[in-house]
């Protein structure tokens, strides 16, 4: 007979690396095409995308949509943004198809994805789409390479809820 209580998001299982390294590494912004948006109170969750990458734009609106209920149940915060595509135009274009999606900012160059990606604790040859959690003190607490899906959402909530105690 099977087990009828539902297994628990395990945020040890949902975020890449060593747990032991989480915190140690301040979060800093590449190069962008423009200005980095401010930190703000509580946690940040950056989604690194590409017009390109069908994950990517698969798993947009979702984010978006989650933000609002994920700051009531986790706290303040708030979701951002990182395209890494090489040009402005791209981003303009994927905007006139998607009315209502933020894109966020840009990263000024494509060729210095390879060379920041280790700077949040990824190889340089990183699938996109990768998610980065920042605790209020801008330390990235969990870093996760590879789409966020429906099912997902509790272990997002997990992982942003121990932020707010930190």
């Amino acid at each position: 007979m099977a087990d009828p209580t539902p297994k628990q998001a395990d945020p040890a299982e949902f975020c890449e690396g060593d747990p032991a390294a989480q915190g140690t590494q301040t979060f800093a912004w590449p190069a962008l095409d423009g200005t980095a948006p401010p930190a703000g109170a509580g946690w940040t969750w950056i989604n690194v995308w590409a017009t390109w990458c069908a994950p990517c734009v698969e798993e947009m609106p979702r984010l978006q949509a989650w933000e609002s209920e994920l700051q009531a149940q986790a706290g303040p915060g708030q979701l951002r943004f990182l395209s890494v595509d090489a040009t402005a135009a791209a981003v303009t274009r994927f905007q006139e198809h998607h009315p209502g999606q933020r894109t966020g900012v840009r990263i000024r160059e494509f060729d210095q994805l390879a060379g920041w990606l280790p700077t949040v604790g990824l190889d340089a040859g990183a699938v996109l789409p990768i998610h980065l959690f920042l605790d209020a003190s801008q330390q990235i607490r969990c870093v996760r390479e590879g789409a966020v899906n429906k099912g997902d959402y509790d272990v997002v909530a997990q992982v942003l809820s121990g932020l707010k105690a930190l």
